[in-house]
This record gives structure tokens, C-alpha cells and sequence, in this order.
């Protein structure tokens, strides 16, 4: 008899049940589509840093199309393979300093109002965030991140 593990039967029954995954290419190249809508992820997570003062984690996660950050509860471990279920949350990603602050502060108001991560820790939390899609990889500009549904 073969077993599986149980959390690769039920990722493999959301996956049946909900559709199919989403290539992160796919939202780099079009973010504005996937805007404010679920998506799957099946990817290796390479990156993890934890948010200070809190139980969110971030995290940089890859799928053989390409790369995005996410922002989880979930505990994750760098070289996990993981199936992601999340909502897409586009910034603009333009350079420059003032814009930088504009889009952290952006990101800060939407994590505290849609009730993410509790208001106190908002801003650092979209601080990491948008340092951490603009340094993701030298000469290049992830413009979303994914938010982890933990329900």
C-alpha cells in the first residue's frame, strides 16, 4: 500500500476542487488581472524573515516561472515546498524616495484596514514588504505581493 501524507492528499484536493495553480509569472506580468483575487501557488519558499513583534513571517517563494513575496501566519522554512493560497495585493513599485514612503504608507493603511496584521505592526510590516520587493533581486521589481489565506 502507498502512503501519502495527509498534507499532500488535502493540497492535492484543494488544488482539485478550487482549480488549478496559478505561475507567478503569470501575475508579473499582468498584476493588475490578478489584483485583489485568489490565487494557488505551488513553490519552493527561499527566502523566510520574521516580522518583528508579531507571528507573520515573510517570505520570498519561487515556482519554476518565476518569484513572489508573501506575507503568512503560517510557519515556513527556507527549501519548503509549498502550496500557497492567497490574494494577490498589487503596489506601483516606482522608484524614488517619496514614492518608496507613498507606497509603504499605502500598503500599511490596506494591511490594517482589511485586519491582516493588527494595526500597531502595520507599518513595519509594509515597510518589510515593499524593502523586500524592491531588493528581491538586483535590477529587477516584484510589484505585488501575496497575502496567505490561514483559515
Amino acid at each position: 500500500m502507498i502512503r501519502i501524507p495527509l498534507s499532500a492528499f488535502i493540497a492535492g484536493l484543494l488544488i482539485l476542487i478550487t482549480g488549478c495553480t496559478t505561475g507567478i509569472s503569470s501575475v508579473q506580468r499582468n498584476p493588475g488581472k490578478f489584483s485583489m483575487k485568489d490565487i494557488i501557488i505551488l513553490g519552493k519558499i527561499n527566502f523566510t524573515f520574521d516580522v518583528p513583534q508579531s507571528d507573520y513571517g515573510i517570505f520570498l517563494v519561487s515556482d519554476s516561472s518565476g518569484e513572489a513575496i508573501l506575507l503568512s501566519a503560517k510557519q515556513r522554512k527556507t527549501g519548503e515546498q509549498a502550496t500557497i493560497r492567497g490574494r494577490v495585493v498589487i503596489f506601483s513599485g516606482n522608484s524614488g524616495k517619496e514614492l518608496k514612503e507613498m507606497e509603504i504608507y499605502a500598503v500599511s493603511a490596506y494591511l490594517a484596514e482589511q485586519e491582516i496584521v493588527p494595526e500597531n505592526i502595520s507599518l513595519i510590516t509594509a515597510r518589510l514588504l515593499v524593502e523586500t520587493a524592491r531588493e528581491a533581486r538586483p535590477g529587477t521589481m516584484l510589484h505585488f505581493f501575496v497575502v496567505e489565506d490561514t483559515h
